[in-house]
């Protein structure tokens, strides 16, 4: 049996919904793009913009690259109740795909070499080449009006993958775009605006920002409205979706009570969510958008802000005090002028003064 017929077989006992190969050429390309995007996206991509273009500097004796996807998308029969809660991207819920696609990807790999020798090397979102870019040369999929990847059997809702080997592998076809002239059910979707038919804006994007470290903009607590972490919608309305069995249950997997997030210590965060995809950013950042949805939510979330108004840290209080800002209730208002005299950041200060004597003009 030729390699790249093993490979299909054993990968689709994984569970990978579409497999492809590409050669190891570069990406020279995309160096303008790299360049543009660098400072944007610092500590979500590899610093390295020469390790992004060429394979081979990575594996140097690369000849090929193994492309993969799974598929996520799962039905949500979780039950909503009165509790005050945010949203996590389906993608997040469960164990982090970067761990359960690893071990995938590794055991390919150990299989591959065991019958036909070989070196490998896999990743899964962490790797140095742009994973988009790689299932595009590798035809799993083609770049929807969204710019993510919807692959021929796994839709919009796909984890990537990759492994570099050093055997020579038939690369594939690019694949047809798929994309009907009339639907344009992601673009109308995106809360944002993010996303156009010819460009894709990071800084706009609410995934983005649920990842972004630091303060948050007030426009940008606005615009995350309910998400904690991620935001697929423009992946779940995709047509190309294909329909999956599987369900979510249990409503905290994907919408987490905010008061029991913000009363996680770091401990008890990373019991809850050190093997899943939140877990790499921390409970700092996590608390900080349970906060934003707070006051996003209105009235109803002032109560959970209270202890957060007066918090150590200054990220997260002047964020709580923001969110208070924009709930904008008379309240509100005195909580902000009895908080005036005990605040020692001239920032947040200012801030305060600002609303304080811009609702009184």
């Amino acid at each position: 049996m030729e390699p790249y017929d093993f490979l299909l077989i054993e990968a689709k006992k994984r569970n990978f919904c579409d497999i492809g190969v590409c050669g190891a050429e570069d990406f020279e390309f995309l160096r303008p793009i790299f360049e543009k995007t660098a400072s944007i996206l610092e500590g979500f991509i590899e610093k390295d913009i020469e390790k992004r273009i060429y394979p081979n500097i990575t594996m140097p004796e690369a000849k090929s690259i193994i492309v993969v996807a799974r598929r996520y998308g799962k039905k949500i029969n979780a039950i909503d109740d009165e509790i005050l809660r945010g949203y996590i991207s389906l993608g997040a819920v469960e164990e982090d795909y970067h761990i359960h696609m690893m071990k995938d990807l590794e055991f390919l790999s150990t299989k591959l070499s065991e019958k036909y020798g070989g070196k490998y090397k896999a990743f899964v979102d962490t790797g140095p080449l742009c994973e988009r870019e790689l299932a595009l040369r590798s035809g799993i999929g083609y770049k929807g009006k969204n710019h993510m990847i919807v692959t021929k059997n796994g839709g919009a809702e796909v984890f990537l993958g990759y492994i570099f080997t050093d055997l020579e592998l038939p690369s594939a076809k690019s694949c047809k775009d798929m994309c009907s002239a009339n639907c344009n059910r992601c673009l109308k979707a995106c809360p944002t605006g993010a996303i156009s038919s010819g460009d894709f804006s990071f800084e706009k994007c609410i995934s983005f920002i649920t990842q972004k470290k630091g303060l948050l903009t007030t426009d940008e607590m606005k615009v995350i409205g309910k998400n904690i972490y991620g935001c697929d919608v423009c992946q779940k309305v995709c047509s190309k979706n294909i329909v999956s069995n599987e369900t979510i249950e249990n409503i905290d997997d994907i919408k987490p009570s905010l008061e029991e997030l913000l009363g996680l210590s770091n401990k008890d965060f990373n019991i809850k969510f050190k093997k899943t995809a939140i877990g790499w950013r921390g409970n700092k950042v996590i608390k900080r958008n349970a906060l934003c949805v707070l006051g996003n939510i209105g009235e109803q979330g002032l109560g959970l802000l209270l202890e957060y108004v007066v918090a150590q840290d200054d990220m997260l209080r002047h964020t709580a005090i923001r969110s208070v800002i924009n709930i904008n209730l008379p309240k509100g208002k005195i909580l902000l002028k009895n908080l005036l005299e005990k605040e020692k950041n001239e920032e947040i200060r200012r801030e305060i003064l600002w609303d304080i004597g811009h609702q009184e003009d």
